[in-house]
């Protein structure tokens, strides 16, 4: 039998001289974290739609514990990296300690971004946040939705036992398309003064084909996809509703979705959606903390019904395939006079 060795090897040249590159041993953890933050940036991207990190901040509280790193991205994306050495014996508890800050990042800010904003400016050491409002909806988004990449950054993953590789591989199949979990390996060398870092991003796919397919539909990519749709009657509808909830401040940005589709928020909780502007599937969500007051919940529902939006049973968020092609004319500018009033209520 033959055994097949992968040996890794780095090469500096100099003038067309091969220089020796010696690997370094990281003394803590705290000297993996200063070489990571030197170009977090750099070593950051491509991982998400982000383009590139705004800002970070270190020890970020999160009531009990505090988070390594807490970074933010052009487009509101949100990086938890916690900085941990390969020789630490205790792997599972680092899995535990990164869910359970995950959890308490969401626990303390879902529902208050002025809040989250404040604390990170207190701890920022980086960069400036985006004023814009695009970017705050977005930022906002994440934080409700606990929309998360969950960054493990470590000096050498490859010597990692295989039980703690297959817990991670576990935990990005069949946890939620929300919470994404990565391990960056940073090697770390020198070659005659020069000091070298090699980022790695180990990033494992979800369960299905078509799943890792799943992206972020921001409203400049929704226009985009708007343009591809061939049946004009259903362009137009799509893009009246779209212009509907630009203009009324009620456009929600739909995360880690195959199709492209948008949403109409109520009080910034998403209510409806487009599901996917191709088809015209139409999706409600109705679960009761979306809702400040069961009365009007019950409303929407009546009126949802009335419009033949739904036509089951009541459930958290049934979906309507087709709505947007298959309904008349007055049915159509019933439903956007009727999300008109919604959007009155108080």
């Amino acid at each position: 039998m033959t055994t097949i060795m992968h040996v890794r090897m780095i090469i500096v040249m100099k003038d067309g001289v091969a220089i020796d590159a010696q690997p370094v041993t990281f003394n803590d953890e705290k000297a993996l974290r200063e070489k990571l933050l030197l170009k977090i940036d750099a070593i950051l991207s491509g991982i998400s739609e982000d383009e590139s990190i705004v800002a970070w901040a270190e020890e970020f509280p999160i009531g009990k514990g505090e988070i390594d790193v807490l970074a933010i991205g052009d487009t509101g994306g949100i990086y938890l990296i916690e900085t941990k050495l390969s020789k630490n014996p205790s792997k599972r508890e680092i899995i535990a300690q990164v869910l359970d800050y995950a959890a308490g990042l969401w626990g303390n800010f879902n529902d208050n971004k002025d809040k989250f904003l404040e604390e990170f400016e207190k701890k920022k050491k980086k960069g400036e946040i985006p004023k814009e409002a695009v970017f705050i909806r977005n930022l906002e988004s994440n934080l409700r939705e606990a929309n998360f990449s969950i960054v493990l950054a470590m000096d050498n993953f490859d010597k990692q036992n295989e039980s703690f590789r297959n817990l991670f591989d576990f935990l990005n199949r069949f946890t939620t398309d929300n919470l994404e979990f990565l391990v960056l390996e940073l090697e770390h060398y020198t070659a005659n003064g020069l000091e070298i870092l090699v980022p790695k991003i180990h990033r494992y796919e979800k369960i299905g084909s078509v799943s890792v397919q799943k992206q972020i539909w921001p409203l400049e990519k929704i226009r985009e996809q708007l343009e591809k749709i061939e049946n004009l009657k259903l362009k137009e509808r799509v893009s009246l509703m779209l212009d509907f909830a630009v203009k009324n401040n009620m456009f929600y940005r739909l995360t880690k979705r195959i199709y492209p589709g948008f949403g109409i928020a109520y009080k910034g909780k998403l209510i409806l959606a487009v599901d996917n502007i191709h088809s015209g599937d139409i999706r409600p969500y109705l679960g009761q903390d979306r809702f400040p007051s069961d009365d009007i919940r019950r409303r929407f529902i009546e009126g949802l019904k009335e419009l033949d939006v739904l036509q089951e049973q009541e459930q958290d968020h049934p979906l309507s395939r087709n709505y947007l092609q298959q309904i008349t004319d007055e049915k159509f500018e019933k439903l956007l006079k009727f999300l008109e009033m919604f959007k009155a209520e108080d």
